[in-house]
């Protein structure tokens, strides 16, 4: 009895795996361990990537998060039954991260979000990335499908559809189109 028990909270816990990784990375929990292929991802892990590196996770729901190099990113909530009540809520703390979004994109779209430094993204259904560089105080958030919208922390509210960007900094937000695919190659 107490196996079936402990058995339906890992599975209740798991949230997603580890599918591809490159270089290292960090999972931080209670405390820091090294990711691994096939690990399994748990809601409050934080994904912390080192020069070079790049992880990629897929959600429960056929999400697909791609972290890269020198980034951090947080798996904050995650609860997906195949109904509107579906919930999807990550983090993006530093650095570059790409998200195609997979079930709850149809079931219910605005309740996956992303929170950055400086706003948070709400999708319908679709492709998208963004890097965060602290050092520049600047944010560029890209639309590759579909179509996201990007609440700004100071205020408003911007769509942006498929091959569009917004570019956020301290004293500008600037919508424009999407000048080919990002690299990771740019990435510090």
């Amino acid at each position: 009895f107490l196996l079936i028990i402990m058995m339906s909270l890992y599975a209740f816990a798991n949230i997603g795996t580890i599918m591809a990784l490159k270089g290292s990375a960090t999972i931080e929990r209670t405390k820091s361990v090294a990711a691994k292929m096939g690990m399994t991802i748990v809601v409050g892990d934080k994904i912390v990537t080192s020069a070079d590196s790049r992880v990629q996770v897929m959600l429960k729901d056929e999400t697909v998060v791609t972290i890269g190099a020198n980034s951090s990113f947080d798996f904050q909530a995650f609860s997906f039954d195949g109904t509107k009540n579906s919930t999807v809520n990550l983090k993006a703390n530093r650095g570059f991260f790409r998200t195609v979004t997979g079930k709850i994109a149809k079931v219910a779209p605005n309740r996956f979000k992303v929170k950055t430094v400086s706003a948070t993204i709400g999708i319908r259904g679709t492709d998208f990335s963004g890097t965060i560089d602290l050092e520049r105080e600047t944010e560029i958030i890209r639309c590759y499908s579909g179509q996201i919208f990007v609440e700004l922390d100071k205020g408003g509210v911007q769509n942006i559809d498929a091959g569009m960007l917004i570019e956020i900094s301290n004293k500008n937000i600037d919508v424009k189109e999407s000048v080919g695919p990002v690299s990771y190659t740019h990435l510090r």
